[in-house]
């Protein structure tokens, strides 16, 4: 039974599908963040139905 649960280690190509990944998640967020950033947006708002402290 215990034998079912041994995980094999993670082969080449999905460490490499894993850093393609997070590379495009960072590169996302990077992005957008600089663009709004470079366009002057506020970065953080509030949302309308937040009430005033």
């Amino acid at each position: 039974l215990a034998s079912r649960w041994v995980r094999r280690a993670l082969s080449g190509g999905e460490w490499l599908a894993l850093l393609l990944l997070a590379m495009a998640l960072v590169l996302s967020l990077a992005l957008g963040v600089g663009l709004a950033w470079m366009r002057g947006a506020e970065l953080m708002a509030w949302p309308s139905w937040w009430p005033p402290s």
